[in-house]
């Protein structure tokens, strides 16, 4: 059984051969399961998805899943849990490095258990070709389900289709044409307009790059408060996000300059593909989408994130979330090859809250965090941002040759500053 990768696919495909593109994805639990237990509900979730029984093959030079028996167990690590400080290690040694695709499966996991205690943190590994964040959240609960005796087994599913298999027909074949040129029309105005605007003050590019996590989170109170402030203004929580992120790193690189800033964020193409894949089918259903915001030292989290819906609400008109879909390799390839300039400023993936509950049975989840590979042609800030147990949580990756940790630390802590300062009344 085997497919071709569709476009963003391939285009990760093809970053994985530049530089790592891993996503480690940590569940925290208390009254943590034992070893066999974890290694059964594993084995069960292989089984249910042929995603997690594959490998990526190249023939007559285009990639393919392949499942195949041939592929080996989900690999399960068991390490004496060291501290609440441990998972973070491992986190970065996930994103710095790829996972064996070409051999399989797509997923790895490291069990980092204290027994007495009854801790544990996992710590899995995947390629983000297989996964998105709506799927993520689903394994993880069909996971929990499974080790709290709170499931049966299932039986395996299909092999599921790309998201260019599933497009809307007036985004497909002759149907695109019109739309495909108006959006590449957009798409070149704003790359000449941008280089002109910001005339050699990009971020440089390294000969290597080494990624490294921080963590920051609001409180139940402060995010309520937040939700409540961004409603009253008429804005996404998502638009709100990705100014706070872009109003930070401006303020601590840029401060009194008015800057060009791109920012990338995530189209989850599931609602809008005939059919919607259900959230239980494995596999990456986003599109990576990019705007251009002129930022100064006058304008404040909510001036910025009502640029950047504005912008997101005009594309989404134009079904460039779905036109970007197809566009990806090309664009990936283009990106690669030139090594002109980074992609963005910032970038941020914000699925809104998980649906994954706290407890199953004796398990709790204490935390859920996620960290996506970046590289030296990347943003310069990156971040997951969900919301779990009532609290938005952000998860950023920083790269070394940007910056130190100190002010990686400082960009996280005014994220959520700006954040705290928003939600008040």
């Amino acid at each position: 059984m085997e497919r071709r990768l569709g476009n963003m696919e391939a285009a990760l495909q093809l970053t994985r051969g530049f530089a790592p593109m891993s996503v480690a994805g940590v569940l925290q639990l208390r009254g943590a399961p034992e070893v066999a237990t974890i290694r059964r509900a594993l084995d069960e979730l292989q089984n249910r998805h042929p995603l997690l029984r594959a490998r990526i093959v190249t023939v007559r030079r285009k990639p393919y899943f392949e499942v195949s028996t041939d592929v080996a167990p989900i690999p399960l690590q068991v390490i004496p849990r060291r501290d609440d400080a441990h998972w973070r290690d491992l986190a970065v040694e996930v994103i710095n490095r790829n996972v064996d695709v070409e051999t399989g499966p797509l997923l790895a996991c490291t069990y980092l258990h204290d027994p007495e205690r009854s801790l544990g943190d996992l710590v899995f590994a995947y390629d983000h070709s297989a996964i998105d964040a709506v799927s993520v959240a689903s394994l993880y609960d069909q996971f929990a389900k499974l080790c709290a005796g709170a499931a049966e087994p299932a039986p395996p599913m299909p092999l599921p289709p790309s998201t260019d298999q599933l497009l809307p027909q007036r985004v497909k074949g002759r149907a695109r044409v019109a739309s495909m040129a108006g959006f590449l029309r957009r798409q070149g105005l704003d790359e000449l307009t941008y280089r002109r605007r910001i005339r050699g003050r990009g971020a440089p590019i390294r000969p290597t790059a080494r990624a490294g996590v921080l963590t920051q989170t609001l409180d139940p109170v402060a995010t309520n408060q937040l939700v409540t402030e961004a409603r009253r203004h008429r804005l996404t929580m998502n638009s709100i996000v990705a100014a706070a992120l872009l109003r930070a790193t401006y303020s601590h690189l840029h401060s009194g300059e008015l800057l060009p800033m791109r920012a990338i964020t995530f189209a989850d193409l599931r609602p809008a593909l005939v059919p919607p894949p259900p959230p239980d089918v494995l596999g990456c259903y986003i599109s990576m989408l990019r705007y251009t915001l002129q930022v100064g030292p006058r304008d404040d989290l909510w001036a910025i994130a009502q640029t950047f819906q504005d912008h997101v609400r005009s594309s989404m008109e134009h079904d460039e979330h779905l036109l970007a879909a197809g566009m990806a390799t090309a664009l990936m390839r283009t990106i690669i090859a030139t090594k002109r300039m980074r992609m963005a400023t910032v970038a941020v993936s914000y699925p809104g809250p998980l649906a994954v509950r706290e407890r199953y049975g004796d398990i709790e989840v204490t935390g859920i965090h996620g960290f996506i590979s970046n590289n030296r042609l990347g943003p310069v800030s990156t971040a997951f941002v969900k919301i779990f147990r009532g609290e938005l949580t952000w998860d950023f990756v920083f790269l070394d040759t940007d910056m130190d940790n100190a002010t990686a630390e400082q960009i996280a802590d005014s994220t959520r500053d700006e954040l705290i300062a928003a939600g008040k009344p």
